[in-house]
């Protein structure tokens, strides 16, 4: 099962995992899942989410679709325009502009990709001026295809911490756990269309 953890923004980040199902309950790293942390701790925290999803296509088709930028509307749900798609060629330090969002935080934001292993993962880092994102994308091949995991961190300028610690428990994971299993959806659907 997936989990979210609200985390110190300076601590170090936290693997998650997850089989797509995915729990959006903010705590403190090392607490039970139902324990809510504190007021303090959500509002300085890295709201981090997860999941994941069986693809019936290959590692390579899938791969194909996370390295052609020009598709990410189609693909990634929060994604509404390419706004800059720089060089076209997705690498280490590759920089692409998006607009988008999940409301009520839509907007421009920029996208570093910081690393990449070649059919297997790919980090991108992004900034609206209102949160850091940082996401990955992993790829596993399985016996029926592929497995696709991702996971976002998002980090927000101290001065929305406090609105995003109302706002997460009472609507914000709930539209980021849509927005993701959406693009999930997206990417199995079309991977699978375009690899039979």
């Amino acid at each position: 099962m997936g989990r979210v953890l609200a985390t110190d923004a300076k601590a170090k980040r936290t693997p998650v995992g997850s089989d797509h199902a995915t729990d959006y309950s903010p705590r403190l790293e090392g607490q039970p899942a139902n324990e809510v942390a504190g007021y303090w701790e959500v509002t300085m925290a890295t709201l981090q989410s997860a999941t994941s999803i069986d693809i019936a296509a290959s590692p390579d088709a899938v791969w194909d679709l996370l390295v052609q930028p020009a598709r990410y509307t189609e693909l990634m749900e929060p994604s509404d325009e390419m706004v800059d798609l720089g060089d076209g060629v997705v690498k280490e330090g590759y920089v692409y502009t998006v607009q988008g969002g999940i409301p009520p935080f839509k907007g421009t934001s920029t996208w570093t990709v910081t690393t990449v292993d070649p059919k297997s993962l790919q980090v991108h880092d992004g900034n609206d001026g209102k949160v850091e994102i940082h996401t990955d994308w992993r790829i596993t091949p399985t016996e029926s295809g592929s497995h696709l995991s991702h996971t976002a961190e998002l980090t927000p300028q101290w001065y929305l911490a406090p609105v995003m610690a109302v706002m997460w428990p009472l609507m914000m994971r709930k539209r980021t756990q849509a927005a993701m299993e959406k693009t999930m959806a997206n990417f199995k659907r079309i991977a699978e269309a375009e690899d039979s």
